[in-house]
């Protein structure tokens, strides 16, 4: 129950317009949070044990309350919505707090009333915000701004402010309105995919880096095989030569050990040169072939029988006795087969043929 005011109570209220209630203990936080946006206070008021009086209110918050603004914003909307809502009077003290702003900053309603903005600021940003303040006292129009704060338990947290200022009918300005979230998960996961992005970007940059060292690295490989092919046509071109000794004659003189690869290319090189050149007669020189494997001998068989296809006499000369036996083996029929002792012998054939045939 409210205690009667006695002659000196009164009298240590310098206005007895303004109106002072006291409350007793147990209806102390009761009665000032139902009726703190209705009266208006100029002065702290000792009584006896027992009896409190509430907080000397600023003559910027009596502003902010006269104006009636704090009546169009009723607790329970304030304290419904999830969004943390603050209202500061013109000395940028807490005027309102409602329970999603408790939740954000650890401070209950009756911990933060009047408590000057500086309790959830962090040091290097205080004149930052202080500057964002007088802009709205100013009346220059709301704003935006995101930085950190300091919760009650003194650990930083991230939040986004919008604030608006507060209005009188006749356009003052009593006050700055402020709507708060706590963005502190947002920015760590948004943190977490700028690491995860740029992790990515140097994963690619490392694997394009990779992909280019291979590509440079076969393209070296591919010249190197080419430089090598390169030289074995060199090789077998100057091993088994394309000579022409007479007119429409052509010699190959065979050096060496044969094998597969070798003969195959010979045969290629030898069927489109007599193709273009119109050859008559191939004079296929084995005198410095000393081996012949069955396989190989079997491929100089069947360019021989590739040559008279095109419409050319292939001659075999110089034939190494080891040559000999393996072609016998083979049993292949040597009657349609020019064979001479020396490639002298064979142009001297093929010379002899072309007299006969003109």
């Amino acid at each position: 129950m409210p205690f009667l005011l006695t002659r000196e109570v009164r009298g240590k209220c310098p206005s007895w317009a303004d109106v002072v209630i006291l409350f007793d203990k147990d209806a102390l936080s009761l009665g000032w949070r139902d009726t703190y946006h209705c009266v208006c206070m100029s002065a702290i008021i000792e009584s006896e044990p027992g009896v409190g009086v509430s907080a000397q209110l600023t003559e910027e918050r009596a502003t902010l309350l006269q104006s009636g603004l704090l009546h169009s914003l009723p607790v329970r909307v304030l304290d419904d919505t999830p969004i943390g809502v603050i209202i500061w009077d013109g000395n940028f003290r807490v005027a309102e707090w409602n329970q999603a702003a408790s939740r954000i900053f650890g401070w209950s309603h009756e911990q933060a009333l009047n408590q000057h903005a500086s309790f959830i600021l962090a040091p290097e940003v205080r004149p930052l915000v202080d500057d964002i303040f007088r802009s709205l006292m100013r009346a220059a129009g709301g704003t935006h701004s995101v930085n950190d704060n300091l919760h009650h338990d003194g650990h930083l947290i991230v939040c986004e402010w919008h604030n608006t200022p507060l209005r009188r009918d006749d356009g003052q300005v009593v006050g700055v309105l402020s709507l708060v979230h706590d963005i502190s998960e947002r920015r760590k996961l948004e943190e977490n995919l700028r690491q995860l992005a740029a992790e990515r970007a140097v994963s690619l940059a490392e694997a394009q880096q990779q992909a280019t060292q291979r590509n440079q690295l076969l393209g070296e490989m591919n010249e190197q095989l080419a430089t090598i092919q390169r030289q074995h046509s060199q090789i077998v071109a100057l091993s088994a030569p394309l000579l022409d000794v007479w007119l429409g004659v052509l010699a190959i003189p065979m050096v060496g050990s044969l094998d597969s690869l070798r003969i195959s290319e010979v045969t290629e090189r030898l069927l489109s040169a007599v193709s273009e050149r119109r050859v008559q007669f191939v004079i296929l020189d084995l005198t410095g072939v000393d081996n012949l494997d069955t396989n190989n001998a079997a491929q100089l068989i069947r360019l021989l029988s590739s040559l008279r296809l095109l419409g050319a006499t292939g001659i075999v000369t110089g034939i190494h006795p080891v040559v000999a036996q393996i072609v016998v083996q083979l049993g292949v029929d040597l009657h349609s087969i020019v064979t001479l002792r020396s490639l002298q012998e064979a142009l001297r054939h093929c010379m002899d043929q072309q007299k006969k045939g003109r």
